[in-house]
């Protein structure tokens, strides 16, 4: 890893008064595996062929019409940009528990910092209004949101027809820049789109999480606002591939908690 970026470190522990809510025990029960089609890719180290890749131009398409090459991967995108995506199967987790999460994260602005942390424990270090702080594998990662898409498949090109037909129930994510913690102050921040579709399934939900390295949601399209500058190197690529594996295979543990115990407090 290059000198100038700060390493990843462990989160801090609860304080004392946070160990008091109730709640606090989500923040140490054990966090699941990633999943085996993201062991499959990380052991590989390649990256996914770019056809196989969602873009602004096949979007409409590949929201529908899903392989199984198209499931678990990242790229560069020939045209500027890259590419990461992965499928989380939820058992038991109903999209009403998943729009309850959503609430219930933010629900009390004092409090949304250690609800965060209790989503992964070991990789997300703080977080506030539309910014959060986390591990992405050797990395610290600052990340902003700058445009919440959540309900607005309008948003990246996609309508409620379009939905219907693959199944999704809602989409969630947003326009964001993020920007590894380093020790050059003129490093610029780099833009992002992060969406995730949760999709209807016999057992409980499927989400599909989509991230475009470069781009934005502009004018109902996403668009690539970089051009071909140069792309985080492929161990970020692959550090959220894993990243995101994890933080939603905890976040599928955690959600019919949460439901169940705290929705009516």
């Amino acid at each position: 890893m290059d000198a100038k970026y700060i390493k990843a470190m462990k989160p801090r522990d609860l304080t004392e008064e946070e160990k008091q809510r109730p709640y606090a025990k989500l923040f140490y029960k054990p966090q699941p595996d990633i999943s085996d089609r993201t062991k499959k890719v990380l052991a590989s180290g390649e990256p996914m062929d770019p056809k196989y890749a969602m873009t602004p131009d096949n979007i409409r398409e590949k929201t529908v019409h899903i392989l199984p090459e198209e499931e678990c991967g990242w790229c560069y995108l020939p045209g500027g940009g890259a590419y990461v995506t992965n499928r989380h199967d939820m058992p038991g987790v109903t999209v009403e528990m998943y729009r309850h999460w959503l609430y219930w994260w933010n629900e009390i602005p004092e409090e949304s910092e250690m609800r965060y942390k209790c989503w992964c424990p070991d990789s997300h270090h703080c977080s506030d209004f539309m910014w959060s702080t986390e591990n992405i594998g050797d990395y610290m990662l600052d990340l902003t949101l700058t445009d919440p898409l959540a309900d607005h498949p309008e948003a990246i090109g996609l309508d409620e027809e379009i939905c219907k037909e693959a199944g999704i129930l809602m989409v969630d994510g947003a326009s964001a820049r993020q920007k590894l913690f380093s020790t050059d102050l003129e490093e610029h921040p780099v833009p992002a789109v992060v969406m995730h579709f949760v999709y209807d399934a016999p057992d409980g939900i499927i989400m599909r999480s989509h991230f475009w390295i470069g781009f934005q949601a502009m004018g109902g399209k996403l668009v690539n606002v970089m051009g071909e500058r140069p792309m985080p190197e492929k161990d970020l690529l692959m550090g959220l591939l894993e990243h995101n594996s994890k933080e939603m295979n905890n976040l599928r543990d955690l959600m019919p908690i949460l439901y169940t115990e705290f929705r009516n407090k």
